[in-house]
């Protein structure tokens, strides 16, 4: 499955696009180029970004800069150490079901099982960091240890470097790791309270400190040493991308799909929700509850109580309860819950503890060995068709980071760029940029991988980002890059004395030098801009008049900006999306544009939604602001403006 990656570990890619490429880039670049740890300065400039929020693994980039293979074959790096994070993951699981009481023919067939079905297995070609199958199940190991055995202060502090060390690759498993932590802990002691009548002081402090040390500590890591101001406040997504028991029941794909599907009612899936725990389990706990009901009840394990009712208590949390119960408001007034925008993913821990505890009950209930392998054969047939279908796009993507694998359409390009005079950062055209998800100017995925790629071989960064959390100031000030000279760019402002970009085309993949002596009518050629007559206080229902600031002439075929200034919150800024449609002079009406959202650039106290769109002279234009499904924006539904040629 994993032998081609494993004989050529740098060659390949395991996806050359979305968030695959652009988590390869940054760490790529980060390791390569950068001379500080804490500033990334691939994206996003001229500000860069700072390194805990960019998905460039942190920890590892940090190793890396110091061992020259790694600079040298950084993907091959990350590559290795996913996969040895799979032959972990067997050991961890495997040692985890012989502390909890299994035979070893069981555990060895478990720790298999449990890894073979594992929902994080979709996150190898994207989300990279969220890839490491060994994070959860190392938590629960070292969890496990400290309620077992005696020497506590060790696997206490063991448990804080470990999480530590997961914060600092990703801060979602971290999270879950602290949640679980904090629940579990506090079920133990009261277990221990109620059946020693006295409160467990020693224990209870270790508890609190490797619960609250390692996200405190990465909190206050990250917030003095970010130097970013503007980010938002407020995530959005969270009541979206939740599970649900459907996620955690019905399997992802065939064999049993079908067959759930008519047991559940399915309403929705969402994919950042999939942690189905297999049949085999569903089987095992009905099996248990059925026929062995009262030797579990008498089964005195504090251990197992604590670890499985906390991760079911987690696993609420991942359907969003309780704020997705009616108390959305709840999350205004927790910004920093909200900042886990996909609580879905919250799920795995309860995967990891039903699997787990499967294979534990069996093998306490059920002694034989024959049922050890029937679960592990259930495990194996539901899991097959996923495992060699991710597996095998692994390979399927050369690793276009490398030198002599860069795309036949792009080397000349790169040779363009490494022989020219120097610039100071790409300008891609049309201009991409993630804001934060407050601000999105979207791009062809194509281009945009093309983009990673030129500026990595070149090691000339980009003024575009795909990083999340991105300073909304900055966003606005990057997008007015894209802007007319007719109205002034703040962004020069932050630019280098005599700056240079190297302007790089969607169409043609040509490079077209701009720089501070020169004007952007060379870039975008002829464009004219329409402006809506008056503010619109409140984006009211007034009609507006469009008049031209450039005086060009409108022509057919001519490429066109609509600027209307409007007044939002900054954390409702998301809602907003702009559809443009052609009316005829019959009343016919056609979408010219749409899906465009949220590109306002700021001068000094307004801010102005910018709307590029194709014109035909005869036909008007309406310009409709949408919110989106948040309630609280103060915009009207369907807002009308109309954009008139002048007469």
């Amino acid at each position: 499955m994993y032998n081609a990656v494993l004989l050529d570990p740098d060659g390949y890619v395991f996806s050359d696009a979305g968030d695959a490429i652009k988590n390869y880039f940054t760490f790529s670049w980060h390791v390569k180029y950068d001379p500080q740890w804490l500033n990334f300065q691939g994206t996003n400039y001229p500000y860069g970004e700072h390194i805990g929020y960019t998905d460039g693994h942190p920890i590892l980039s940090l190793i890396g800069r110091y061992i020259p293979w790694v600079q040298s074959h950084p993907v091959g790096f990350l590559h290795l150490f996913l996969l040895a994070g799979i032959v972990a993951t067997f050991w961890i699981l495997y040692e985890i079901l012989i502390l909890w009481g299994c035979s070893g023919l069981y555990a060895a067939s478990g720790a298999f099982a449990i890894y073979w079905l594992s929902p994080q297995i979709y996150r190898l070609t994207g989300h990279l960091a969220l890839a490491h199958f060994w994070m959860l199940p190392g938590a629960l190991l070292l969890f496990s240890l400290w309620l077992k055995k005696n020497s506590n202060f060790k696997w206490m502090v063991l448990l804080i470097i470990f999480q530590l060390f997961v914060y600092f690759i990703h801060a979602y498993p971290g999270f879950i790791i602290s949640m679980f932590n904090g629940v579990a802990g506090i079920l133990y002691l009261l277990q221990q309270w109620l059946i020693k009548k006295k409160w467990p002081l020693r224990k209870s402090l270790e508890w609190l400190l490797f619960t609250s040390i390692p996200p405190l500590a990465f909190y206050l890591f990250i917030r003095y040493t970010d130097h970013h101001s503007g980010r938002p406040l407020h995530a959005k997504g969270f009541l979206e991308y939740i599970s649900n028991w459907s996620c955690i029941v019905v399997p992802n794909g065939p064999p049993f799909q079908h067959l759930m599907q008519q047991i559940v009612h399915v309403v929705s899936r969402p994919w950042e929700g999939w942690a189905y725990i297999g049949l085999a389990t569903l089987l095992a706990f009905i099996a248990v509850v059925a026929l062995r009901l009262k030797m579990i009840l008498q089964w005195k394990n504090s251990t197992f109580v604590s670890i499985f009712f906390a991760s079911f208590f987690v696993l609420l949390f991942s359907f969003g309860y309780p704020f997705s119960l009616g108390f959305s408001e709840w999350l205004r007034k927790m910004p920093l819950v909200e900042q886990f925008r996909a609580p879905g993913r919250f799920a795995w821990i309860f995967y990891f503890t039903s699997t787990i505890s499967a294979f534990v009950l069996v093998s306490r209930c059920f002694s034989k060995s024959i049922w050890a392998l029937l679960m592990l054969a259930l495990f194996y047939i539901e899991g097959r068709e996923t495992q060699w279908s991710i597996t095998s796009q692994l390979t399927e993507h050369k690793n276009p980071l490398q030198s002599n694998a860069i795309p036949a359409e792009l080397q000349g390009t790169v040779d363009s760029l490494q022989k020219s005079a120097p610039f100071n950062f790409i300008a891609p055209q049309p201009l991409w940029h993630y804001g934060s998800d407050y601000f999105k100017r979207m791009a062809d995925p194509q281009f945009i991988r093309d983009c990673y790629i030129i500026a990595f071989h070149s090691g000339i960064p980009l003024m575009s980002s795909g990083n999340p959390r991105v300073s909304l100031i900055e966003s606005r000030k990057i997008l007015q890059f894209s802007m007319p000279d007719s109205l002034q760019a703040d962004i020069i402002n932050d630019l280098p004395a005599g700056w240079c970009s190297a302007v790089f085309k969607a169409n043609d993949h040509s490079v077209v030098r701009e720089c501070s002596s020169s004007t952007k009518k060379e870039k975008y050629q002829k464009r004219a801009v329409l402006v809506c007559g008056d503010k619109i206080e409140g984006l009211s229902d007034a009609y507006h008049i469009l008049t031209t600031i450039n005086q060009h002439a409108i022509n057919a075929g001519d490429s066109l900006w609509a600027f209307c200034p409007i007044y939002y919150r900054e954390e409702d800024a998301i809602a907003i999306t702009a559809v443009v449609e052609e009316i005829d002079s019959t009343g016919n009406r056609w979408i010219a544009n749409s899906s465009i959202e949220n590109s306002p650039f700021n001068f000094q106290d307004s801010a102005w939604l910018v709307i590029p769109f194709v014109a035909k002279t005869k036909c008007d234009y309406k310009f409709t602001i949408l919110p989106k499904s948040d309630p609280e924006v103060p915009i009207k539904t369907g807002a009308p403006i109309i954009l008139r040629r002048e007469k």
